[in-house]
């Protein structure tokens, strides 16, 4: 069975392009960290905030705890993390050292997407060639959704 992690911009465009990803859920897993619910809580725009989190407890099975920047202000307190003094190498190389809000998010989201050896999912070109460059397979929201569509016509032949 496949897992895909996907990144908070995935919710964004399946919400935004109405398509329906919950025929694949017998097929395939998806899964999140908390950086993708914190991300979702933060929108402004309370109906789709709402929408996008029912979004994601509807299609996602497991949360992945992240291993990395617990104390990161950004992110709500979440008691799935595997608590570290040192922050994740993968993190380190994936930000570079920049410790902008969204970089680090995205470090850990491909650090947690590394460790569970799954394919990530993200919109964001930049981070998909990072993950690839790291070894992930990383495919775009339309790309995954177009190997969803072939996996279930090949088993409805």
């Amino acid at each position: 069975m496949k897992i895909y992690m996907l990144d908070t911009n995935v919710f964004s465009y399946i919400d935004e392009s109405q398509d329906d990803i919950t025929c694949s859920i017998g097929s395939c897993e998806f899964v999140y960290t908390r950086v993708q619910e914190s991300e979702l809580q933060d929108n402004p725009n309370t109906e789709e905030r709402y929408r996008r989190l029912r979004l994601l407890r509807s299609v996602c099975g497991r949360k992945i705890p992240v291993e990395t920047d617990a104390w990161m202000d950004s992110l709500r307190w979440d008691d799935d993390g595997i608590w570290s003094e040192e922050p994740d190498t993968v993190a380190d190389r994936v930000s570079k050292g920049s410790y902008s809000r969204k970089k680090r998010h995205d470090a850990m989201i491909l650090a947690a997407t590394k460790r569970i050896g799954c394919i990530l999912v993200t919109n964001d070109s930049n981070l998909r060639a990072k993950a690839r460059s790291e070894g992930v397979v990383a495919l775009s929201a339309i790309e995954m959704l177009e190997h969803m569509r072939e996996s279930v016509e090949k088993e409805n032949l």
